[in-house]
This record gives C-alpha cells, sequence and structure tokens, in this order.
C-alpha cells in the first residue's frame, strides 16, 4: 500500500498501480487481511474496510479513540484489534466492539496465529488475552522496561519483543526465556518469517537485522525504518521496508511462492510517489557458522542450507543420489555395492 495524504493506492510487487482511493489525511495504520482479499486502515479515528482487488470501499468499518495507532487483524479474519491509550477489539460477525480492561498505554499488538488469543505489549509487561469472553490469561512478561515491539511466532510456541535491554524469545505458555541478545539502537519493528526460522528486526540505526531462532545474526542490511509502519513482513516470508533508493522488497529463504490466483501487493514508506520494488532478491544463506543438528530437511529443500553430506532417492527407487567431495554420485539399489554413475561437480558452483 502506498500511503500519502489524500490517497491511498495498492500497487503490485513491480510498483504497477492496481487502484487508487482517494483519503484525508495520512491512515495512522494499515493492515491486510488474511487472504488479501480485503485492506483495514486505520485513519481518524475509524476503521474502514477497502476491497483489496478494487480499492472500492467495503465497509465503513467501526469507531475508535482519536489516539489509536496500532491495527491488527485475526488470522481467521474475524476480529481486528485497535490500540493507542486503550484496546478495543471489533467482532465482525456481531459487529460488537469491546474495550479491555487495560491500565496501561499499549504500544504493540500480535494475534496468536490460532486466533485464540491477543498480546499486548505495554512498555513494561507482556499480557495475552481472550477476547471471547475478554479477560487476561496470562502476564509471559513484567518489569521490563521500555519495551518497543512485540512479533508472535508461527508455531505459536514463542513470543519475541525488544526493549531498552535488547530483544528477547521467550516460551508463551510459561515466560521462560528462550534466547536474548543485545541490540545497537532501539528496535522499531519485528516479524518473524513464514516458518520461524528467522526474526526480521528493524532499528533506528537505518539497520535490518535478520536472525535466527537463537538470536544469532544472519544478514545484515541497510534501511530507514523510523515507524513500524515502515516495515511489512508478510506472511508468505517477504519483508518490505525503505532502504537507500526507496523501498525494497526482499524474500528471505524459506519465503513460499506466490499464489498464482492473486498477486501479492506492495507496502511503501508513507510520502513515496513513486515504489521501485525489487522482486527475487534472496538474503544470502550466510556459511561461516558450524553446521548444527536442526533436524531432517528434504534434500532439493536444503538449498544452502546442505552442510553435510546428504543422501536422496532417486525418482525410480533404482538408486539414490549422493553428494561427494567435487562429485555428484548415483548409487545403486541396496542389493548392489557398486556406484553407477559419477558426475564432476561444476566449476565456481558452491558445493554442498
Amino acid at each position: 500500500m502506498h500511503l500519502t495524504e489524500r490517497a491511498l493506492s495498492c500497487r503490485d510487487d513491480t510498483g504497477r498501480v492496481l487502484w487508487s482511493t482517494p483519503g484525508e489525511g495520512v491512515p495512522a495504520a494499515v493492515a491486510w487481511g488474511p487472504d488479501g482479499g480485503e485492506v483495514f486502515v486505520l485513519r481518524a479515528g475509524r476503521v474502514e474496510v477497502y476491497d483489496g482487488d478494487s480499492g472500492a470501499l467495503a465497509d465503513d468499518g467501526f469507531p475508535v479513540s482519536a489516539g489509536a495507532d496500532t491495527l491488527t487483524v485475526s488470522p481467521d479474519g474475524l476480529w481486528v484489534a485497535c490500540a493507542g491509550d486503550g484496546v478495543l477489539v471489533h467482532h465482525r460477525g456481531t459487529l460488537a466492539s469491546s474495550p479491555l480492561p487495560t491500565v496501561d498505554p499499549v504500544v504493540a499488538l500480535a494475534w496468536d496465529p490460532q486466533g485464540r488469543q491477543l498480546c499486548l505489549a505495554t512498555a513494561t509487561a507482556l499480557q495475552l488475552w481472550s477476547v471471547s469472553p475478554v479477560r487476561m490469561d496470562f502476564a509471559p512478561c513484567t518489569g521490563r522496561s521500555g519495551i518497543t515491539a512485540l512479533a508472535w511466532s508461527p508455531d505459536r510456541d514463542a513470543l519475541a519483543f525488544a526493549d531498552t535491554a535488547g530483544l528477547h524469545l521467550v516460551d508463551r505458555a510459561t515466560g521462560r526465556t528462550l534466547a536474548e541478545a543485545p541490540v545497537d539502537g532501539a528496535v522499531v519493528g519485528l516479524g518473524f518469517s513464514r516458518t520461524g526460522r528467522f526474526l526480521v528486526v528493524a532499528t533506528d540505526h537505518e539497520v535490518l537485522l535478520v536472525l535466527d531462532r537463537a538470536l544469532e545474526r544472519a544478514a545484515q542490511l541497510p534501511a530507514r525504518v523510523r515507524s513500524p509502519r515502515d516495515l511489512s513482513v508478510s506472511a508468505t516470508g517477504r519483508v518490505l521496508f525503505t532502504g537507500g533508493a526507496g523501498p525494497e522488497l526482499w524474500e528471505l529463504p524459506d519465503a513460499a511462492p506466490y499464489r498464482a490466483e492473486r498477486r501479492v501487493g506492495v507496502r511503501c514508506a508513507a510520502g513515496r510517489r513513486r515504489c521501485a520494488a525489487r522482486v527475487g532478491r534472496a538474503l544470502p544463506a550466510l556459511r561461516d557458522r558450524a553446521p548444527r543438528i536442526t533436524g531432517r530437511t528434504l534434500l532439493y529443500d536444503a538449498g544452502d542450507g546442505l552442510w553435510a553430506p546428504a543422501i536422496a532417492p532417486a525418482r525410480d527407487a533404482a538408486g539414490s543420489w549422493r553428494p561427494a567431495a567435487g562429485a555428484l554420485t548415483l548409487l545403486s539399489a541396496p542389493a548392489r555395492t557398486t556406484d553407477a554413475a559419477t558426475w564432476p561437480w561444476p566449476p565456481g558452483r558452491a558445493r554442498p
């Protein structure tokens, strides 16, 4: 989505304008619906819903408090939550809006990937709330200082948040610390990759970090992210942010292919008139760390993550492929022990 004071525009991943609709004032927050068919816009104390394919106003929405500046949609698309001075949850089926009885201002929201709970981040704590019926279930973290960002892992097991002490990954059910890491500068935005293998971190030091689940650095990119609105991490594993030359779209190593029936729109930073999004640029898979056992991985899915020699069955089940030193070897069926054929590894290509 391209946001300006007078228009809301949707562009595809090549920068082409798909639709544009007029509006007064830059939206405080914008969120896509779960299937990409709807766009939720928080502006001037109201949440409006636009059709994701045409830009037509699909629903005039519901009112929220004037100070609301955070918007999130549940994975099933039934609940919309807004936060600022307080938190309001709205059910799109019954059209009922319910305020959560919070005390402190809320700085970030994150839905449970299964849509069962809503996590609120205040400056000092994380709180897990059920929205039907409304009740607070658990506070995984309390006594923190200066929480700025929040993300919920796709597997539902972990919560990531940032405060003045750095980055933290905690168990959702117990609050137990899983990993911690210092970060230079304040964290502006967080987001997990499609499978949860990577955590995207944007800081006010014009840096975007990609970390693994141990919060070890996998990649670093220059970025100019000044607010959560300047960073978008999609459920398909693509990251959109403002780089040195304008908006940039990157694919994480575990990104899913685009769905043929729908092209994913590009959300640009506010004030940009041109979108120079670049697609197909994958983050480099660094090979300078010691290999670690991470569970079974299909050979054709491993990519640069294939550290050790591996064996995979041939399609006709008559043999198996084995990456060897400098060659790719086809082994015969299990009853035989001789190699059927060996091909030298292409010069200049990275070896497994």
